[in-house]
């Protein structure tokens, strides 16, 4: 009775054993809440021979975000300017590229949601003026409309 006593409790050591281990996996979720849903070849080709500065870089590539926002009746409401002032773009020429963007030129690029002080502060870039509280209140509706949070990619500009 002992033997069987020693191998039971044997055995219920090694299940609880298993069981701590699989338990205590650590979880790793390697998946971000990309902004818009976008990826890298949704700007590769966009981009060719359409972006000749800085300014028509960001005019593309918000215009490629907003592209991301599929309710009609939520299409109708965006504002573009107010549209370009809700989120920050960022990038970055690889080595030896220039303006304008040619086939073959790597390009980092950065889109995120614009915090409050951001809107404000390109709003008055842009027109000299202060944001009213209505129109931040619009910038960051329409911000909404756009699900995630950041997109952020290396892009091979391609025909």
């Amino acid at each position: 009775m002992k033997k069987l006593l020693a191998i039971l409790g044997a055995f219920g050591l090694t299940v609880t054993g298993a069981t701590t281990v699989v338990a205590c996996n650590k979880w790793n979720n390697k998946t971000k809440d990309t902004l818009g849903g976008l990826k890298a070849s949704d700007f590769e080709k966009s981009l060719l021979r359409r972006v000749d500065d800085e300014d028509t870089l960001n005019i593309r590539v918000i215009t490629i975000v907003a592209n991301t926002v599929k309710d009609p009746e939520k299409s109708k409401e965006i504002n573009m300017p107010l549209f370009r002032n809700a989120f920050v773009v960022t990038y970055k020429l690889g080595d030896g590229v220039t303006f304008p963007l040619k086939k073959g030129d790597k390009i980092t690029l950065t889109i995120k949601k614009a915090t409050d002080v951001q809107i404000k502060e390109s709003y008055k870039e842009d027109t000299d003026r202060e944001i009213s509280a209505e129109f931040l209140t619009v910038a960051k509706k329409v911000q909404g409309y756009v699900s995630g949070t950041e997109f952020s990619s290396e892009i091979t500009i391609e025909d």
